[in-house]
């Protein structure tokens, strides 16, 4: 049962991971954006 939980716990983590890299990979592409048009 332990394991099961730490398991879930991971994927959990991994989530917010993943939608954290996607944040900081937008926020990058309009940083790009923007310095291009200026």
């Amino acid at each position: 049962m332990e394991v099961e939980k730490i398991e879930a716990s991971l994927r959990d983590a991994d989530k917010e991971d993943i939608k954290g890299q996607i944040k900081i990979r937008k926020t990058i592409d309009l940083l790009v954006d923007n310095a291009t048009i200026a």
